[in-house]
């Protein structure tokens, strides 16, 4: 028996509807006195249901009919524990916070928040304050990706390796990720496309190491942390850069507590 069936509708009706057909082809009435249980060819051309899915088109149909459904996204959640405790920085918030309400309501493209200030002034603390705080507003998912772009023990990671890693955490399997550098950025590229995603990379090294993780589609946002300015991802990204200076006297003081004041590792903010 030949089928062509399209639908768009319900895999139990269309089963329903297949074994019909076949019931009735091994009974074909062909004049006076005979029957027949020869090849039929039959076309149905709508079958409307209440779900919708793919187009099936069906050649020469042997044995049952057989629906698989599609495994859900994986939806990777990357980010590193929230630190704790975390005092300050209510401007530099506030500030990554309206840089990407403000894309969201002009539709802009993504929002590249790039964090810098010399060492240990807790720019990944920032970032990854900012990122928990806001994970509802990305419900496909959190990459994150420590670059080591400034370790004093370890190579920076080259952009390939940390494209794939996000692929990894994309649910790719090893055999399914391009090994050429740039159709693996093109892969990366895709699964994100179309999905509302935090994508964090941390210790940056410079624009290079940052430019092949940066997705390639509008309202993505990207927090970039290093130690440098990073003029690069501002001129060609529009990037928004965050400066961040060392804590205050009185950001330090509650941050540690009133003991170190006692046991003067701190001034005193009141006097």
């Amino acid at each position: 028996m030949t089928i062509t069936h399209r639908t768009t509708g319900c895999a139990r009706d269309l089963v329903m509807l297949l074994t019909s057909h076949r019931e009735r082809a091994m009974t074909v009435d062909e004049g006076p006195g005979e029957q027949t249980s020869s090849p039929v060819t039959l076309c149905v051309n709508e079958f409307a249901g209440s779900v919708d899915g793919p187009v099936l088109q069906v050649g020469t149909l042997h044995g049952g009919v057989h629906f698989r459904r599609e495994r859900e996204p994986l939806v990777p959640r990357q980010l590193p524990p929230a630190p704790k405790p975390f005092t300050g920085r209510d401007s530099e918030l506030a500030g990554i916070t309206t840089a990407v309400d403000e894309a969201a309501e002009a539709d802009a493209t993504m929002v590249i928040s790039a964090i810098g200030g010399l060492a240990g002034v807790s720019k990944t603390c920032l970032a990854l304050q900012w990122a928990h705080r806001n994970a509802d507003r990305f419900p496909d998912g959190q990459l994150f990706v420590d670059l080591r772009g400034f370790s004093p023990t370890e190579k920076p990671v080259q952009p390939a390796e940390a494209v794939r890693g996000f692929l990894d955490a994309l649910g790719v399997t090893p055999d399914k990720i391009p090994v050429d550098p740039e159709a693996r950025t093109g892969r990366y590229r895709s699964l994100v496309a179309d999905r509302r995603m935090l994508i964090v990379l941390d210790n940056a090294r410079d624009t290079d190491q940052v430019t092949p993780l940066l997705p390639g589609s509008p309202n993505r946002t990207v927090l970039v942390t290093s130690r440098r300015y990073l003029s690069g991802l501002v001129a060609s990204h529009a990037a928004k850069p965050v400066v961040l200076n060392p804590l205050t006297d009185a950001e330090a003081h509650q941050l540690l507590g009133p003991a170190w004041v006692l046991n003067g590792c701190l001034p005193n903010p009141t006097r």
